[in-house]
């Protein structure tokens, strides 16, 4: 069963059309992937929505660490998903059980 098309997004990577969406959860992104065709297998990747950002100081000078929503899954980072994917073995045109990758946050670059 592909993706519906409500919602899902298609990008050209390597002359093969992918669809893709992102879906929020509690605590993490998921981004799925499949051909466009949706015939093949399917990729879910995960990622953090947040990043510790720098220490602040209370009023009453207690230090703590602040957590912002850094993350965006910007095209470029669905181009290396789907890169990282294929590399780590991930056959998005073999019918085949799907493969989910968590957190990859350290394996592509999310701030281009």
């Amino acid at each position: 069963m592909g993706l519906p098309k409500k919602g899902s997004r298609k990008i050209l990577i390597d002359d093969v059309n992918y669809s893709y969406m992102i879906s929020g959860n509690d605590g993490f992104i998921d981004l799925i992937l499949e051909l466009d065709d949706s015939r093949g297998q399917r990729l879910t990747v995960s990622f953090d929505y947040h990043h510790l950002q720098e220490e602040k100081k209370t009023e009453l000078g207690e230090t703590y660490t602040s957590l912002t929503q850094t993350n965006q899954i910007t095209p470029g980072v669905v181009r290396q998903a789907i890169h990282y994917g294929i590399e780590n073995g991930w056959t998005p045109n073999q019918k085949s059980k799907e493969i989910r990758m968590n957190f990859i946050d350290d394996k592509v670059k999310l701030n281009l």
